[in-house]
């Protein structure tokens, strides 16, 4: 898999780089190209080192152009920086925060839960700036996702915020 990665992802940098954008849904075809390419982009951005360096403005200029909606690119970056582990010097693993608060886990078999943002008011600017909701308001009006930091960390101890 890592090597299909690999091809896939110079072949998806070059397109990129040649277009100076990620390809809209005009340019794919239809709307199942676009999940697919969207699958694509969030295999690439958890599977190869340094590749969100490189998507990231693209993602970005995607949700403010129009090309994708902005809860689409916040849930791509935010996928991304979940699934980012971190290693402590003891080997000991840690999952990472989010930064837009699209991401949700399943508490129990009825309740989700938020995974925790790094810092609210930051959550906040960044969603304002795509053109998103506030989270505080997505939270008030959903009420079936619970916001507790704390709770999350005992549910999921690898967690580290």
């Amino acid at each position: 898999m890592k090597i299909t990665d690999n091809i896939v992802h110079k072949e998806l940098k070059k397109i990129i780089t040649r277009k100076g954008h990620l390809p809209s849904i005009y340019e794919v075809g239809n709307y199942c190209s676009k999940v697919c390419l969207m699958t694509i982009l969030s295999h690439q951005l958890i599977n190869i080192d340094s590749c969100f360096v490189f998507f990231y403005p693209y993602i970005l200029k995607a949700a403010k152009n129009g090309d994708y909606t902005p809860e689409e690119m916040a849930r791509l970056i935010d996928y991304y920086w979940y699934n980012e582990i971190i290693t402590n010097k003891d080997s000991s693993e840690l999952k990472c925060y989010q930064l837009y608060g699209t991401q949700d886990l399943y508490l129990d078999k009825h309740k989700k839960i938020k995974i925790p943002v790094r810092d609210i008011a930051e959550t906040e600017e960044l969603r304002y700036k795509l053109g998103m909701q506030s989270l505080k308001d997505e939270l008030q009006k959903d009420t079936t996702i619970i916001y507790d930091v704390e709770l999350f960390k005992q549910k999921y101890p690898i967690f580290k915020h």
